[in-house]
């Protein structure tokens, strides 16, 4: 059966709330199903990029080895990379860790006592995790992918059900009836420009006008909308 544990960390910059959240999904997977599902349904496997972050993670209900997004498995790459793209700077190693073992072990999982390097095969449950950020500047769909590009990870596609649950806590106080988000009509269809499926929960028209070819939502009616594109909007970054 799966379950789930949300741990929530709030952080806060000058575009808006930040809010990280953890969520433990106790279901047996290999490393690179779990990422899949996480970003299917979240944003990714989950990074931690500090100390308190890495503590917040150690609570009674989680027990044992847990998968996080850190990995080394892109072909001629030794360094160690998150997932998500974040930089790589903190690291809980336990004592004589990463060691390799039969050099089959370019995965790691989390485990209250530290970090260990594993084959990506093995099944553990993990955790992932979601940023959404809402940035209250006026910018147009192209302005928006930049800035999100630059300062965080990407423009936010919330198109699952938990995405979507997720978004419209963290758009509270938006200061634009709709929001851009990471959806553009591009050769013939809608898609998501961090090339996630769109799934069914995406209703768009299949045909819009040139101008009206970017996505955004609504805050309002929890609706998706074409929009022009040069309209000044806030937005969601990941």
């Amino acid at each position: 059966m799966k379950s789930s544990l949300v741990l929530f960390l709030l952080l806060c910059s000058m575009a808006g709330c930040q809010k990280r959240e953890y969520i433990y999904i106790n279901t047996q997977m290999t490393w690179f199903s779990a990422q899949s599902y996480c970003r299917e349904n979240y944003v990714d496997l989950a990074t931690i990029t500090s100390a308190e972050e890495n503590q917040r993670l150690v609570v009674p209900a989680v027990g044992g080895n847990v998968w996080i997004g850190l990995n080394r498995t892109v072909a001629g790459v030794k360094t160690w990379q998150w997932s998500d793209g974040e930089s790589t700077h903190f690291f809980k190693w336990l004592p004589n860790q990463p060691d390799n073992w039969f050099s089959v072990e370019s995965c790691v999982c989390f485990s209250s006592s530290g970090w260990n390097d594993m084959d990506c095969e093995r099944t553990l449950p993990f955790f992932c995790s979601w940023r959404f950020v809402l940035v209250k500047e006026y910018m147009t769909w192209t302005e928006a992918l930049d800035y999100c590009r630059t300062y965080y990870t990407g423009l936010a596609s919330p198109i699952s059900e938990n995405q979507l649950s997720l978004a419209r806590t963290a758009t509270t106080g938006t200061q634009t009836a709709s929001m851009w988000t990471g959806l553009r009509f591009v050769n013939g269809r809608w898609v998501s420009v961090s090339s996630t499926p769109l799934g069914s929960l995406v209703s768009l028209p299949s045909c819009p006008v040139p101008r009206y070819r970017c996505g955004a939502r609504n805050t309002n009616t929890n609706l998706w909308e074409n929009r022009d594109c040069d309209e000044k909007l806030n937005f969601l970054c990941y």
